[in-house]
């Protein structure tokens, strides 16, 4: 409801406020509408969040698994100055930077494909092989026939994305 929004903003802004000495940040999900969504995100802005993680579906379980809503993201994305992190619809490397490009922001949050496959966005690297595997067998086969920690379909890994958290 309306009340417990303003309650939550109230909370927030208090804490920003405060004497605290580490930057708070917030996590909301889209309405459907956009505006309200963007009006949303200036209030939390305006509480004194540093930084915005923004979750691409609606609250309502019946859109659980409908497809994130990136460009409501990039909607708040573009009408706040703080950093906004994208979350929802990200199931891969691919679709990590699919997200980032779509939306333009400073990070994407993962959870429930990581819950599935922890390994996620882990490099394919090969292992270093010790003198004991390298050597050659008997039949002149190598020793070190897997020599990937994540299966060759995995993609590499760039570096991760800097922000400032400060506020100016």
């Amino acid at each position: 409801t309306q009340s417990r929004r303003w309650q939550r903003y109230a909370m927030v802004r208090h804490v920003a406020t405060s004497s605290l000495k580490v930057p708070v940040t917030c996590k909301m999900r889209v309405f459907a509408d956009e505006k309200k969504t963007v009006r949303f995100a200036k209030m939390l802005e305006e509480a004194g969040c540093s930084l915005l993680t923004v979750h691409g579906r609606q609250r309502d379980r019946q859109l659980h698994h409908a497809p994130a809503n990136w460009s409501a993201i990039r909607a708040v994305r573009e009408a706040l100055r703080i950093p906004v992190v994208a979350n929802g619809g990200v199931n891969s490397y691919s679709s990590a930077n699919r997200c980032l490009e779509e939306t333009g922001c400073v990070a994407v949050m993962v959870a429930t494909s990581l819950l599935a496959d922890p390994e996620l966005f882990l490099p394919c690297e090969p292992r270093e092989a010790s003198e004991e595997t390298a050597q050659q067998s008997e039949d002149g086969s190598r020793a070190d026939s897997d020599t990937s920690t994540r299966p060759s379909t995995a993609e590499p890994s760039q570096p991760a994305r800097k922000f400032d958290l400060s506020r100016s």
